[in-house]
């Protein structure tokens, strides 16, 4: 059945010795990937959100036909917010003390696997004498893990804040100074735009889609995920800089604006279509 769909697909360079009939879950696999290939050569523009997108599609179309947005929001939903930051750090009663922020779902795997991450480069710091507060906004099924951990290793300088809303989360950024997280598997990890926009220098790692949001040097510090030394020495410049911290805060809610803003990003795109559709009329 496979065979004769790739046949009338017009597909002739399939490998028929690793394409048998009785495995179904290759036929399926195969079927999409020649479905997917085709359309692409096909389109007349193709749009991507990931710059490794952008690299691994110019294997199979001609640059000038590939097209990258960068991911985006409304920066006006996460903007910065003096009077946010001194309602939230006035309720958690933390004055001129420096607070560190992550978030995400609390789910198995990378999700809390990042999370854990923090609160141990938390504590390591905390045992060089570093004084900050982390913040973790956040829920799911991982959350009693994520307690034990959190209190088991910073005590009261951690706070579960639990599931926030979209306002509440502006808030939150604005009541925090530096935005952690590595955002292992993440292909983008809207978080970091968000902290960005709020004003907050972000660490993360380099390794997946945070470098799609991310400045390293300029808009926060970026790390190998094999070097979590470098992690947390990121965390504590940071922590120890008050200068650093809003020289790259600043640039960082620029760098949302200027780049990563969703109206001027689809406006690139809808400027695009009316010239293709033009081209076509």
């Amino acid at each position: 059945v496979g065979r004769h769909i790739l046949d009338r697909l017009g597909v002739e360079d399939y490998d028929v010795g690793e394409f048998t009939d009785g495995d179904l879950k290759k036929i399926k696999t195969i079927l999409g990937f020649y479905l997917n290939r085709m359309a692409l050569r096909r389109a007349e523009c193709v749009f991507v959100n990931k710059k490794t997108d952008h690299v691994n599609l110019s294997r199979l179309l001609s640059p000038n036909r590939i097209m990258y947005i960068p991911p985006g929001l409304h920066p006006e939903d996460f903007s910065v917010s003096l009077e946010s930051r001194h309602t939230i750090r006035s309720q958690l009663g933390v004055r001129n003390r420096v607070v560190v922020m992550t978030a995400a779902m609390f789910r198995p795997g990378v999700k809390t696997q990042g999370i854990c991450q923090v609160i141990s480069s938390c504590r390591q710091l905390r045992e060089k004498g570093h004084e900050f507060l982390l913040i973790i906004a956040g829920d799911g099924d991982q959350k009693e893990i994520i307690q034990k951990k959190a209190e088991a290793e910073l005590g009261e300088n951690a706070i579960l804040l639990g599931k926030l809303s979209r306002q509440s989360m502006k808030d939150y950024y604005n009541a925090a100074d530096i935005f952690a997280f590595p955002g292992i598997n993440e292909s983008l990890g809207m978080v970091f735009l968000e902290a960005q926009s709020c004003g907050l220098p972000v660490v993360a790692c380099q390794d997946w889609g945070a470098k799609e949001a991310v400045v390293d040097n300029v808009t926060g510090f970026l790390s190998m995920a094999a070097n979590t030394t470098l992690f947390i020495a990121h965390m504590e410049k940071l922590i120890t800089d008050e200068g650093l911290r809003k020289k790259m805060g600043k640039a960082a809610s620029e760098h949302v604006r200027r780049s990563h803003d969703l109206k001027i990003n689809y406006d690139i795109v809808y400027q695009e279509l009316q010239k293709t559709l033009a081209k076509n009329d």
